[in-house]
């Protein structure tokens, strides 16, 4: 059985992330993955844009990225989440 979306609010993403001025993302364009370090500020302004923001699932909070954002292009970006911060939030 899939297990339905849990969708959070742009403060609840922003409150999942870790403190560090750099975060490490994800896109999966063609069914590769693609990574790259961020600053902050670019993140923070994501998120704030978002059409949707998720708590991703098992594979993404294994690769601790945990929030899936999806832009307004309709692009999904994975981003690293502070999984002590997120498995209080959203017990797995």
């Amino acid at each position: 059985m899939e297990q339905e979306p849990r969708f959070v609010t742009t403060q609840e993403a922003i409150d999942l992330l870790n403190d560090d001025e750099r975060m490490h993302t994800f896109r999966n364009p063609a069914g590769i993955l693609l990574g790259c370090d961020n600053d902050r500020s670019r993140i923070l302004e994501i998120i704030n844009t978002a059409k949707t923001i998720q708590i991703g699932g098992e594979i993404c909070r294994n690769l601790k990225h945990g929030l899936v954002v999806e832009e307004p292009n309709g692009s999904i970006l994975f981003v690293e989440t502070n999984m002590e911060k997120l498995n209080v939030f959203d017990p797995i």
